[in-house]
């Protein structure tokens, strides 16, 4: 069987094994979908802005050098490819939206492209090609995925890869020439830089040298040494992740619970709830999520009506003589990429959570979708390919009619999500932020961001201090000796508002606390924890005898001792002074520690020590 509905015809130049040939209207509908796909992806993204994660994978790259923050993680994911990016948004354009809008249009383009040519390999029948590329690129997980910058950047371009590289790969083995083969290599590897669902190819690689014919006859033992090799650099690809995912500070789903009971019930909710319904339009209407961004909210008549109209078509397809053996090979294909994506999404993420509708969130499974969607098509195909389509006036009425409802529920479903998701706080937060800061000349302390911009449950120790710091880094500072402003709520500077939550009792007199010359560190306990707020300061009075540089470490109630708290340290010169750092997250200060990082050639007096709240004042 090969891996197709319907064999192609045969191929004799160059250009032809390339470019297999279509009807001339079918190309041009392809064509036309994938341009309307781009243009709706233009509307959807510009019309919005950067959001959460967008936020964070900046903070993050904030002044740091290329290396090794590509490799690196923040407790996340493995994604060198996507680091990079945020490395150079980071540093180029901070805080912009304009480049996250011109890579999603790119990416949306390359998905396009990448979904037809694949469709086009695998799926025959002329109306089944056109209604499996629709599902590729207007079914509803593609929406907020694109809408979303880091789920583009994260999903739909390794997806677009992956696409590309089962088409390479089908060229090879129909072919048995070697650039299809290294060229799908090279998709793989650069796959695996912005995702691990990648780590699915060599499968899916796999079914297709199990179900692809070569165009020459060639003896057993042959093709398996072909295969062995074909599959030997995607297997070693795999390897080299796992062992740098394994051996760093990566995401390893902490916390998961997975259960057989719980995988069906979960994974059949979304089946049934969300991913069926998306092939007929679905899912019409969205429930507030985060901000302005939107969760499925599927009506129960749709749901019927998916299940119903799947029900029909697999007892069609089963009454039609060979439609399923014919479509055997594009199904096992298609499986061979879901299972294992939809394994790592449920153990990663929907295990994780006791809401049965968490998958809800649509951007978690559109490779998954896309991966159902060929099979769909593939089924249809050789249904078709054996029925025909409808003889009589009124069936042929119906399904124009049944293709006409599905289009205007698709155009709702999108506008449905992009509507609210253009109506995002975050475009005039940010445009404040960039124009205060980038021309501020003062101190700015950083405080927590608004809810509606960050919520607190995403990030608890996320602050404005790595904004202003793409920014401005000059204007963040370890000493307070001067006046001092906050990002308000608007993304405007304003004077602060402090409240003290506990203070250490600090001896009275001129020195207070003595730090003698030489010494190195002094431990001031409070006399009971304080007690943790978001975005919560320590802060110190000093009096230093000559220039020093000093950092703060702090002990909690639990008696564990942080790192050093205060970033790059400023030289303090002979006088008083305030030194300042953030209380980590979720730790009540029992105890801080005041470290002379210089030599201490003339003795440190500490005044007060504190722990106060910063807010922006009225």
């Amino acid at each position: 069987m090969d891996l197709v509905t319907a064999s192609p015809a045969p191929l004799h130049t160059r250009r032809e094994r390339w470019r297999p040939a279509v009807r001339p209207t079918v190309r041009t509908v392809s064509t036309a979908l994938v341009v309307l796909h781009v243009l709706a992806v233009g509307w959807l993204t510009i019309g919005g802005d950067l959001f959460i994660d967008d936020l964070r994978a900046q903070a993050y790259a904030a002044g740091r050098p290329l290396w090794p923050f590509v490799v690196e993680s923040n407790a996340t994911h493995l994604a060198p490819g996507a680091r990079t990016v945020d490395w150079l948004m980071a540093t180029r354009a901070p805080l912009e939206h304009w480049p996250a809008a011109v890579l999603t249009l790119a990416i949306a383009a390359f998905y396009g492209v990448a979904a037809a040519g694949l469709v086009r390999r695998v799926v025959a029948h002329p109306a089944a090609r056109v209604a499996g590329l629709s599902w590729l690129l207007f079914a509803a997980s593609v929406v907020p995925t694109f809408a979303w910058f880091r789920q583009a950047l994260t999903t739909m371009l390794p997806l677009a890869l992956v696409l590309l590289a089962t088409s390479l790969a089908i060229d090879h083995a129909r072919t048995r020439r070697w650039q299809p083969w290294a060229l799908s290599v090279a998709c793989h590897a650069v796959a695996l830089t912005f995702s691990e669902r990648a780590l699915a190819v060599p499968v899916v690689v796999l079914a297709v040298l199990l179900t692809t014919a070569p165009r020459r006859p060639t003896t057993t033992v042959r093709r398996l040494a072909r295969g062995a090799v074909v599959l030997l650099p995607h297997t070693l690809l795999n390897l080299a992740f796992l062992a740098t995912y394994l051996s760093g500070d990566f995401d390893t789903a902490e916390g998961s619970r997975p259960s057989a009971p719980d995988a069906v019930v979960k994974v059949g909710r979304w089946v049934l709830v969300d991913l069926l319904p998306s092939f007929v339009g679905g899912p019409v209407l969205w429930r507030t999520g985060n901000g302005p961004y939107s969760f499925a909210a599927t009506p129960t008549v749709l749901v019927v009506l998916a299940a119903a109209l799947l029900g029909l078509g697999l007892l069609v397809a089963g009454r039609t003589a060979g439609s399923l053996r014919a479509a055997a090979p594009v199904l096992l294909g298609a499986a061979a990429y879901a299972v294992p994506v939809l394994a790592m999404v449920y153990v990663g993420r929907l295990a994780q959570v006791d809401d049965i509708a968490a998958a809800d969130d649509l951007r978690l499974l559109p490779d998954v979708s896309a991966a159902v969607a060929l099979g769909l098509a593939a089924l249809l195909g050789a249904v078709l390919d054996r029925r025909g389509l409808p003889g009589r006036r009124f069936p042929r009425q119906l399904s124009a009619a049944g293709a006409a409802v599905v289009v205007a529920l698709t155009a709702v479903t999108w506008v449905g999500f992009g509507v609210r998701w253009h109506d995002t706080p975050v475009t005039a937060y940010l445009s404040a932020v960039r124009s205060e800061v980038t021309s501020g000349t003062g101190q700015v302390l950083p405080t927590t961001v608004p809810a509606e911009i960050m919520p607190g449950w995403v990030d608890p120790g996320f602050t404005t201090g790595p904004l202003v710091r793409l920014l401005n880094p000059a204007s963040l500072s370890g000493a307070r000796d001067g006046p001092v402003e906050v990002i308000g709520p608007t993304g405007s500077l304003v004077p602060p508002t402090f409240g003290r939550v506990a203070a250490a009792p600090v001896p009275e007199g001129f020195c207070g606390f003595v730090v003698p010359v030489g010494q190195r560190s002094l431990t001031i306990p409070f006399d009971d924890a304080a007690p943790y707020y978001r975005g919560s300061m320590l802060e110190l009075g000093v009096l230093v005898g000559d220039a020093e540089r000093l950092n703060l470490r702090v002990t909690g109630r639990d008696g564990a001792t942080s790192d050093l708290l205060v970033e790059d340290p400023p030289e303090l010169l002979r006088g008083p002074h305030r030194i300042h750092a953030l209380v980590p997250v979720d730790v009540a200060v029992s105890e801080v520690i005041l470290e002379v990082e210089t030599g201490n050639t003339a003795g440190v007096c500490v005044t007060s020590a504190q722990v106060l709240t910063v807010g922006p004042g009225s």
